[in-house]
């Protein structure tokens, strides 16, 4: 059994979901155009990043936010991803956290002032947080949070 074994490396494709740069772009955009003055928590980071992955998710936002945050929502992915991005970003020096609040640094809002010459870029996302980011304070997601079971 002395035959050699051979690997060929192939493209593997990645949606842009998962892709770093892409998901930093997102998380700063969380950051700016939702949270307070204050910072972004991480839950409201993760929270919006489930929002942007589907038209059902974010109608799950939407009948939560409709019902005065009274209503039923489900458990919505933490996911490595974000966490990795917050990572990244980070060490970009693109934001910075404190007391558990991420929040931009001046390299983090230059980064944010090239994306918003590219009109297409994020509009999903800007849409979806000109709308309810400011709405969905981290209060009533840390509420929520406490009440899953």
């Amino acid at each position: 059994m002395n035959k050699e074994v051979f690997f060929k490396r192939r493209p593997l494709a990645q949606t842009v979901d998962y892709r770093p740069i892409w998901k930093i772009g997102q998380l700063l955009l969380i950051i700016r155009d939702g949270a307070s003055t204050a910072g972004c928590s991480l839950l409201k980071l993760h929270l919006f990043s489930w929002v942007f992955q589907s038209h059902k998710n974010k109608e799950k936002l939407q009948d939560w936010i409709i019902s005065d945050f009274e209503s039923e929502m489900s458990i919505w992915t933490l996911s490595p991803h974000v966490n990795r991005a917050i990572a990244f970003a980070i060490g970009e020096k693109l934001l910075k956290e404190e007391k558990g609040k991420y929040t931009l640094t001046t390299s983090g809002n230059q980064y944010l002032k090239k994306i918003d010459t590219i009109e297409e870029a994020y509009s999903d996302e800007k849409k979806v947080l000109n709308k309810y980011g400011k709405i969905v304070s981290d209060a009533k997601i840390d509420k929520l949070a406490k009440d899953w079971k």
